[in-house]
């Protein structure tokens, strides 16, 4: 195509006469990347003092694959002595590229890891007259203040203590960025049965006006850690990389020109807060999987029995205890008491024909009239264009359940639909508690928050909670519940 748009010019002309060429022309003023080796035991990143290294030096796992494509050798997992050399299949000869001039098949990468510098993001962003302007909006007059409403992170108590205690290192200088990571696994190749996870990590600028925070523009994908399978907690090995920029953005800085004066300053950053799911906070923060709480209220949890003196852990039974292990268990029923929770016409009784355990149903259970009606209301619910996905998609009428949601079309099903659609079905008390529940993330959500609304919002998700003890079962009550109690605090 680009020798027939040099055709069409006149004769003489500078149109490079391939992609490779055109690439080269434009080198110099891209923003570059820098593809970075990786260990596949996730322990190291071959670059700095592992640079020139073949194989890992804490387990030998080669730097390189095996395959047909590629010039690997054979000791490149270090001498192992203890096999027999096998052999190996004829190598494919080095061919140097047509196009470009000293260019060599390389070797395949085990794992890769993609890293695009944030510096040079920050440098394009400033380097725009208009981009550098909405750099410093949040200082500007152009947003309002003091009214006690919140409307953007800078009306936080997190970014005005901060900027109280650095005021002089960080605070003084409306530019200075303050960025959100965010990380995810994802499947890239869209095929939900399988068990690829590859993971970006994204940078999002909080200086920026809240309509544009999280627009495509401005959001700064720094690193594409590469399947299959996900990082976990050596989640820090790949992120070395930005991490020493960050570094270097906070202690020193980096010259950068704004083009909306003209001149020249000393750009700092941070890190303010982090965007995960739950297995994203545990990689990041390095938390044990399912044996530790919200980092909040940590401290609650993990402790240790005390030990004897002769080492042994001390084991004391309650006097409760001793006194139910006297009481003879409630028979037939595989029961060992009538327990409180359970009112007397809730409690599991013996059929008398097939003498099994009955279980009567529960507040919260449906009837399958009652869930035929929610799926027919829910199939004939139309949404606007991107307000959702197709509600009528979800619904399947032959099993009368919901289907193939994501995070989104369940936010909006809380709030928006759900406390329409309970209102047929269910006791008085189950539709109230859900509807409070609906209420309190409708208000979470909001682009304007009333600052003197936080206390009583906290005092009214509290309640909710103790009402959805009463009626749903203690086994719903995991730590995702539990972020509720959070929330408030964290506005």
């Amino acid at each position: 195509m680009l020798r027939m748009l040099a055709d069409t010019y006149p004769e003489g002309n500078k149109v490079p006469a391939n992609a490779y060429r055109a690439k080269k022309m434009i080198r110099p003023v891209s923003m570059k990347f820098k593809k970075f080796h990786a260990c596949t035991n996730y322990c190291i990143l071959y670059r700095g003092k592992y640079e020139n290294l073949q194989s890992c030096p804490h387990y030998g796992a080669s730097q390189n694959k095996r395959n047909a494509g590629c010039c690997a050798d054979v000791d490149d997992e270090g001498p192992k002595s203890w096999q027999k050399k096998k052999k190996t299949a004829k190598q494919i000869p080095v061919l140097e590229d047509e196009e470009e001039e000293g260019y060599v098949q390389r070797k395949s990468p085990a794992l890769s890891v993609w890293y695009l510098p944030a510096i040079d993001r920050l440098r394009a962003l400033f380097g725009n007259l208009e981009d550098a302007k909405l750099m410093s909006w949040h200082a500007s007059a152009e947003r309002i203040k003091g009214d006690s409403k919140l409307r953007h992170p800078t009306d936080g108590k997190q970014w005005k203590s901060f900027n109280a205690k650095f005021t002089k290192e960080f605070g003084d200088e409306a530019r200075n960025v303050r960025i959100a990571l965010s990380t995810d696994g994802m499947n890239p190749f869209g095929d939900l049965s399988s068990s690829h996870s590859t993971w970006p990590v994204i940078l999002t600028i909080y200086n920026l006006p809240p309509y544009l925070c999280q627009k495509r523009r401005y959001i700064l994908l720094t690193i594409l850690i590469s399947g299959p399978k996900q990082p976990g907690n050596d989640i820090d090995v790949f992120l070395e990389p930005l991490m020493e920029d960050m570094k270097m953005l906070w202690e020193d800085g980096v010259k950068m020109m704004d083009a909306s004066v003209k001149k020249e300053f000393t750009l700092k950053s941070i890190i303010f807060v982090t965007i995960t799911d739950y297995p994203g906070l545990f990689a990041l923060s390095g938390q044990v999987k399912g044996k530790s709480s919200y980092v909040v209220c940590i401290d609650e949890f993990g402790k240790k029995k005390k030990s004897k003196e002769d080492g042994t852990t001390a084991k004391k039974k309650r006097k409760r205890d001793q006194m139910e292990e006297k009481q003879p268990p409630v028979t037939p029923v595989p029961f060992k008491k009538q327990s409180c929770f359970f009112k007397p016409e809730l409690h599991p009784t013996l059929a008398a024909q097939s003498r099994k355990v009955d279980l009567p149903g529960t507040c919260y259970n449906l009837t399958t009239d009652e869930k035929r009606a929610v799926c027919l209301w829910l199939r004939a619910v139309k949404v606007p264009t991107g307000f959702s996905s197709n509600i009528k998609s979800l619904v399947s009428m032959k099993d009368l359940t919901l289907t193939s949601f994501n995070a989104h079309d369940c936010h909006i099903m809380l709030t928006v639909f759900l406390p329409i659609v309970i209102r047929a079905i269910g006791p008085e008390y189950v539709k109230m508690v859900i509807t409070r529940l609906g209420y309190f993330f409708n208000w979470i959500t909001q682009k304007v928050i009333d600052e003197a609304e936080l206390p009583g919002m906290k005092q009214f998700i509290v309640e909710t909670i103790c009402q959805l003890e009463m009626c749903f079962p203690l086994s719903f009550f995991d730590i995702m519940p539990h972020l509720m109690m959070h929330m408030v605090d964290q506005i």
